[in-house]
Protein backbone atom coordinates (compact mmCIF):
# COMPACT_ATOMS: atom_id res chain seq x y z
CA UNK A 1 0.00 0.00 0.00
CA UNK A 2 2.68 2.54 1.01
CA UNK A 3 4.81 1.71 -2.07
CA UNK A 4 1.82 2.07 -4.40
CA UNK A 5 0.92 5.47 -2.98
CA UNK A 6 4.51 6.67 -3.29
CA UNK A 7 4.56 5.56 -6.95
CA UNK A 8 1.26 7.35 -7.61
CA UNK A 9 2.53 10.51 -5.94
CA UNK A 10 5.78 10.37 -7.91
CA UNK A 11 3.92 9.85 -11.19
CA UNK A 12 1.63 12.78 -10.42
CA UNK A 13 4.44 15.16 -9.52
CA UNK A 14 6.65 14.11 -12.45
CA UNK A 15 4.12 13.72 -15.25
CA UNK A 16 1.93 16.75 -14.69
CA UNK A 17 4.69 19.35 -15.21
CA UNK A 18 4.96 18.15 -18.79
CA UNK A 19 1.47 19.59 -19.28
CA UNK A 20 2.26 22.96 -17.78
CA UNK A 21 5.75 24.07 -16.83
CA UNK A 22 4.34 26.88 -14.64
CA UNK A 23 2.42 24.59 -12.30
CA UNK A 24 2.67 24.97 -8.54
CA UNK A 25 3.31 22.16 -6.09
CA UNK A 26 2.98 21.63 -2.38
CA UNK A 27 4.18 19.12 0.18
CA UNK A 28 3.21 18.94 3.82
CA UNK A 29 2.02 17.08 6.87
CA UNK A 30 -1.50 16.62 8.18
CA UNK A 31 -3.40 15.42 11.22
CA UNK A 32 -7.02 14.38 11.49
CA UNK A 33 -9.53 11.66 12.20
CA UNK A 34 -7.55 9.16 10.10
CA UNK A 35 -4.36 9.89 12.02
CA UNK A 36 -1.25 11.82 11.01
CA UNK A 37 0.51 11.68 7.67
CA UNK A 38 2.03 13.35 4.64
CA UNK A 39 0.48 14.96 1.58
CA UNK A 40 1.59 15.99 -1.93
CA UNK A 41 -0.36 18.51 -4.03
CA UNK A 42 -0.16 19.75 -7.62
CA UNK A 43 -2.02 22.52 -9.43
CA UNK A 44 -3.53 21.08 -12.62
CA UNK A 45 -5.15 24.36 -13.71
CA UNK A 46 -5.63 27.69 -11.91
CA UNK A 47 -8.85 26.32 -10.36
CA UNK A 48 -8.18 22.55 -10.12
CA UNK A 49 -5.67 20.83 -7.85
CA UNK A 50 -4.84 17.17 -7.16
CA UNK A 51 -3.60 15.70 -3.87
CA UNK A 52 -2.12 12.36 -2.82
CA UNK A 53 -1.62 11.49 0.82
CA UNK A 54 -1.10 8.79 3.39
CA UNK A 55 -2.22 8.78 7.05
CA UNK A 56 -1.61 6.41 9.90
CA UNK A 57 -2.73 6.39 13.51
CA UNK A 58 -0.29 4.46 15.74
CA UNK A 59 -2.86 3.41 18.28
CA UNK A 60 -2.78 0.71 20.92
CA UNK A 61 -4.87 0.61 24.03
CA UNK A 62 -5.43 -1.83 26.84
CA UNK A 63 -9.10 -1.46 27.73
CA UNK A 64 -8.71 -1.56 31.47
CA UNK A 65 -6.05 -3.46 33.36
CA UNK A 66 -8.86 -5.17 35.26
CA UNK A 67 -9.98 -8.65 34.39
CA UNK A 68 -13.11 -9.19 32.34
CA UNK A 69 -15.82 -11.48 33.62
CA UNK A 70 -17.37 -13.64 30.89
CA UNK A 71 -20.93 -14.39 31.94
CA UNK A 72 -22.71 -15.54 28.74
CA UNK A 73 -25.94 -16.17 30.63
CA UNK A 74 -24.47 -19.10 32.58
CA UNK A 75 -23.68 -21.04 29.39
CA UNK A 76 -20.26 -21.76 30.81
CA UNK A 77 -18.43 -20.95 34.06
CA UNK A 78 -17.23 -17.39 34.46
CA UNK A 79 -13.66 -16.67 33.46
CA UNK A 80 -11.30 -13.69 33.33
CA UNK A 81 -8.97 -12.16 30.78
CA UNK A 82 -7.62 -8.78 29.63
CA UNK A 83 -8.66 -7.24 26.31
CA UNK A 84 -6.38 -5.34 23.92
CA UNK A 85 -7.71 -3.09 21.16
CA UNK A 86 -5.35 -1.74 18.52
CA UNK A 87 -5.36 0.16 15.24
CA UNK A 88 -3.78 -2.02 12.56
CA UNK A 89 -3.85 -0.17 9.22
CA UNK A 90 -3.25 3.23 7.70
CA UNK A 91 -5.05 4.70 4.68
CA UNK A 92 -4.26 6.69 1.58
CA UNK A 93 -6.20 9.39 -0.24
CA UNK A 94 -6.54 10.58 -3.85
CA UNK A 95 -8.35 13.94 -3.94
CA UNK A 96 -9.22 16.61 -6.51
CA UNK A 97 -10.03 20.16 -5.38
CA UNK A 98 -12.23 22.54 -7.41
CA UNK A 99 -11.91 26.29 -6.69
CA UNK A 100 -14.53 28.83 -7.78
CA UNK A 101 -11.76 31.22 -8.91
CA UNK A 102 -7.93 31.22 -8.89
CA UNK A 103 -7.71 33.69 -5.99
CA UNK A 104 -10.23 31.97 -3.70
CA UNK A 105 -9.34 29.52 -0.92
CA UNK A 106 -12.70 27.81 -0.51
CA UNK A 107 -13.02 24.63 -2.58
CA UNK A 108 -15.09 21.52 -3.17
CA UNK A 109 -13.32 18.16 -3.04
CA UNK A 110 -14.06 14.73 -4.49
CA UNK A 111 -11.93 11.63 -4.45
CA UNK A 112 -11.40 8.34 -2.70
CA UNK A 113 -9.85 6.91 0.43
CA UNK A 114 -7.78 3.77 -0.18
CA UNK A 115 -6.79 1.09 2.31
CA UNK A 116 -7.41 1.05 6.02
CA UNK A 117 -10.27 -1.41 5.59
CA UNK A 118 -9.23 -3.29 8.73
CA UNK A 119 -9.79 -0.55 11.29
CA UNK A 120 -9.32 -2.17 14.67
CA UNK A 121 -8.40 -5.55 16.03
CA UNK A 122 -9.57 -6.77 19.42
CA UNK A 123 -7.84 -9.64 21.15
CA UNK A 124 -7.01 -10.82 24.64
CA UNK A 125 -3.52 -10.57 26.08
CA UNK A 126 -4.05 -13.35 28.61
CA UNK A 127 -5.39 -16.79 27.60
CA UNK A 128 -9.05 -17.35 28.29
CA UNK A 129 -9.94 -20.15 30.71
CA UNK A 130 -10.33 -23.67 29.34
CA UNK A 131 -14.05 -23.57 30.09
CA UNK A 132 -14.38 -20.66 27.67
CA UNK A 133 -12.35 -21.69 24.64
CA UNK A 134 -13.61 -25.28 24.79
CA UNK A 135 -17.34 -24.46 24.80
CA UNK A 136 -17.24 -20.93 23.39
CA UNK A 137 -19.49 -17.96 24.04
CA UNK A 138 -22.95 -18.33 22.52
CA UNK A 139 -23.78 -15.73 19.88
CA UNK A 140 -27.41 -15.29 18.84
CA UNK A 141 -27.93 -13.63 15.42
CA UNK A 142 -30.06 -10.49 15.77
CA UNK A 143 -30.07 -11.08 19.52
CA UNK A 144 -32.85 -13.66 19.16
CA UNK A 145 -32.27 -16.26 21.87
CA UNK A 146 -35.00 -18.49 20.44
CA UNK A 147 -32.74 -19.32 17.46
CA UNK A 148 -29.84 -21.74 17.43
CA UNK A 149 -26.71 -19.94 18.66
CA UNK A 150 -23.23 -19.97 17.14
CA UNK A 151 -20.35 -20.74 19.47
CA UNK A 152 -17.63 -18.09 19.23
CA UNK A 153 -14.53 -19.95 20.32
CA UNK A 154 -10.99 -18.94 21.11
CA UNK A 155 -8.13 -20.80 19.48
CA UNK A 156 -6.26 -23.67 21.11
CA UNK A 157 -4.10 -21.21 23.03
CA UNK A 158 -7.08 -19.44 24.55
CA UNK A 159 -6.74 -16.36 22.33
CA UNK A 160 -9.87 -14.82 20.78
CA UNK A 161 -9.57 -12.31 17.90
CA UNK A 162 -12.06 -10.07 16.13
CA UNK A 163 -11.71 -7.17 13.68
CA UNK A 164 -13.71 -4.06 12.86
CA UNK A 165 -13.76 -3.53 9.07
CA UNK A 166 -15.00 -1.16 6.38
CA UNK A 167 -14.61 -1.02 2.60
CA UNK A 168 -11.00 -0.77 1.45
CA UNK A 169 -11.97 1.80 -1.25
CA UNK A 170 -14.26 4.58 0.01
CA UNK A 171 -15.57 7.48 -2.14
CA UNK A 172 -15.12 10.89 -0.55
CA UNK A 173 -16.90 14.25 -0.95
CA UNK A 174 -16.29 17.38 1.06
CA UNK A 175 -15.42 21.04 1.29
CA UNK A 176 -12.21 22.76 2.28
CA UNK A 177 -10.48 26.04 2.93
CA UNK A 178 -6.93 26.87 1.96
CA UNK A 179 -4.62 26.57 -1.03
CA UNK A 180 -2.29 23.52 -0.77
CA UNK A 181 0.03 24.80 -3.52
CA UNK A 182 0.30 28.42 -2.40
CA UNK A 183 3.86 29.72 -2.25
CA UNK A 184 5.42 29.58 1.19
CA UNK A 185 3.72 28.15 4.27
CA UNK A 186 -0.05 27.72 4.38
CA UNK A 187 -2.76 25.83 6.26
CA UNK A 188 -5.63 23.90 4.72
CA UNK A 189 -8.74 22.49 6.39
CA UNK A 190 -10.82 19.63 4.97
CA UNK A 191 -14.26 18.54 6.15
CA UNK A 192 -16.24 15.79 4.44
CA UNK A 193 -17.58 12.26 4.53
CA UNK A 194 -16.36 8.93 3.20
CA UNK A 195 -18.71 6.12 2.21
CA UNK A 196 -17.68 3.03 4.17
CA UNK A 197 -20.26 0.61 2.77
CA UNK A 198 -21.22 -0.24 6.34
CA UNK A 199 -18.97 -1.24 9.22
CA UNK A 200 -18.69 -4.92 10.17
CA UNK A 201 -17.34 -6.71 13.24
CA UNK A 202 -15.78 -9.99 12.02
CA UNK A 203 -14.69 -13.00 14.00
CA UNK A 204 -13.70 -16.64 13.57
CA UNK A 205 -16.34 -19.00 15.03
CA UNK A 206 -14.53 -22.12 13.80
CA UNK A 207 -11.04 -21.18 15.00
CA UNK A 208 -9.66 -21.86 11.51
CA UNK A 209 -7.74 -18.59 11.25
CA UNK A 210 -10.27 -16.89 8.94
CA UNK A 211 -12.02 -13.83 10.36
CA UNK A 212 -14.93 -14.10 7.93
CA UNK A 213 -18.02 -14.26 10.18
CA UNK A 214 -19.83 -10.89 10.43
CA UNK A 215 -21.69 -10.19 13.64
CA UNK A 216 -24.85 -8.11 13.37
CA UNK A 217 -25.29 -5.05 15.57
CA UNK A 218 -27.54 -6.87 18.06
CA UNK A 219 -24.91 -9.57 18.39
CA UNK A 220 -22.26 -6.93 19.05
CA UNK A 221 -24.38 -5.54 21.86
CA UNK A 222 -24.77 -9.05 23.26
CA UNK A 223 -21.00 -9.48 23.31
CA UNK A 224 -20.68 -6.14 25.05
CA UNK A 225 -22.93 -7.47 27.78
CA UNK A 226 -21.09 -10.78 28.05
CA UNK A 227 -17.59 -9.32 28.14
CA UNK A 228 -18.02 -6.38 30.47
CA UNK A 229 -16.33 -6.53 33.85
CA UNK A 230 -17.52 -4.93 37.04
CA UNK A 231 -14.81 -2.26 36.88
CA UNK A 232 -14.79 -1.73 33.11
CA UNK A 233 -18.49 -1.81 32.25
CA UNK A 234 -18.75 1.90 31.48
CA UNK A 235 -15.78 2.18 29.10
CA UNK A 236 -16.57 -1.09 27.33
CA UNK A 237 -20.24 -0.21 26.86
CA UNK A 238 -19.20 3.09 25.30
CA UNK A 239 -16.90 1.27 22.89
CA UNK A 240 -19.63 -1.02 21.62
CA UNK A 241 -22.22 1.76 21.44
CA UNK A 242 -19.79 3.51 19.11
CA UNK A 243 -19.53 0.37 16.97
CA UNK A 244 -23.32 0.00 16.95
CA UNK A 245 -23.60 3.56 15.59
CA UNK A 246 -21.11 2.76 12.82
CA UNK A 247 -23.19 -0.30 11.87
CA UNK A 248 -26.24 1.90 11.25
CA UNK A 249 -24.55 4.72 9.32
CA UNK A 250 -22.71 3.82 6.05
CA UNK A 251 -20.56 6.97 6.11
CA UNK A 252 -17.82 8.28 8.37
CA UNK A 253 -16.77 11.91 8.85
CA UNK A 254 -13.36 13.17 7.77
CA UNK A 255 -11.70 16.17 9.40
CA UNK A 256 -8.13 17.05 8.47
CA UNK A 257 -5.80 19.97 9.13
CA UNK A 258 -2.72 20.26 6.92
CA UNK A 259 0.45 22.34 7.10
CA UNK A 260 1.66 22.82 3.51
CA UNK A 261 4.86 24.18 1.97
CA UNK A 262 4.55 25.55 -1.57
CA UNK A 263 7.45 24.66 -3.89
Amino acid sequence: MKKNLILIAAALLLAVPAMNAQMNFGVGVNVGMEGGGVQFAAGITPTIQARVGYSYMPYSLIIGEQDFDFQAWDVHPSGHTTIKEQKIQGSGSLLVDFFMAPETKFHFTVGTMIGGGRMFQVTNTKPMPDSYHNSGMKYYPEGNKSTSPTALKADGSGIYTAELRRNAIRPYVGIGFGNPVAKGVSFTLDLGVQYTGGIGFYTDPNSNGNLDYRLDSDGVQQLAYDMRGSNTKKSYDKFFKYIDTLYKIPVMPVLRLSLMFGI
